[in-house]
């Protein structure tokens, strides 16, 4: 039985045509929300699609006194109106409340990419390394495409955690000889179910090294 925490049940009209490429839509808010729920990370939610500065969006919700645990995903990632946004590329920002002291930045970056390599193994089966200062990749002879960049940005009111998440080399990995793909991605919201289970598995290793 797979290690990998929750629980994601298909939806109606779930599977995706054989040989499908990632959708380049907005994620299904509703759909997250739900897989999320209970827990501390994603709770509560925010979908800014639009808005190419999550930054300056989530010091200001941090500013406002947002929970700990809130995420804040925009998929703008490009920003500039002559470069076509993608949604392939996800950006999530996690506003957390944790001691500087007990959980360090270079800790909380590590624990992210380390959870991310982990859910795109268990999930797709490709076999991901942390290369330079946390970005997640896959390689691939001499070449690397780059799954994920984690960044963190420590404040007074909260340390900040970024994941840029890239959905089409996970796609690309998850492809099977003879043009399937890995059950996951056989799924309509394999996007949102995989950021799901990156958001579930950095909830249980957060709280295993924060103190009680």
């Amino acid at each position: 039985m797979s290690s990998m925490p929750g629980n994601f049940p298909m939806r109606d009209g779930g599977a995706l045509g054989q040989g499908a490429a990632p959708a380049n839509k907005r994620l299904d808010l509703k759909a997250l929300r739900l897989a999320v729920h209970g827990w501390w990370l994603g709770n509560p939610l925010v979908y800014k699609p639009d808005n190419a500065d999550l930054d300056a969006y989530t010091r200001e919700l941090a500013s406002a006194g947002a929970a700990s645990g809130t995420l804040i995903l925009g998929d703008n990632i490009h920003g500039a109106e002559s470069v076509p946004a993608s949604r392939d590329l996800v950006r999530a920002v996690l506003i957390l409340r944790l001691p500087v002291s007990q959980l360090s930045a270079a800790l909380l970056g590590e624990t992210a990419a380390r959870s991310v390599a982990t859910v795109a193994h268990e999930s797709i089966g490709c076999s991901c390394a942390l290369e330079g200062q946390w970005d997640v990749v896959i390689r691939h002879d001499d070449a690397l495409d780059t799954v994920c960049h984690v960044s963190v940005d420590v404040r007074e009111d909260g340390a900040f955690l970024s994941l840029q998440l890239a959905f089409a080399p996970l796609w690309t990995a998850g492809q099977r000889d003879g043009g399937t793909a890995t059950p996951l991605l056989e799924r309509s919201d394999w996007r949102e179910v995989l950021l799901a289970r990156v958001l579930h598995t950095l909830d249980i290793r957060l709280k295993a090294l924060s103190p009680a």
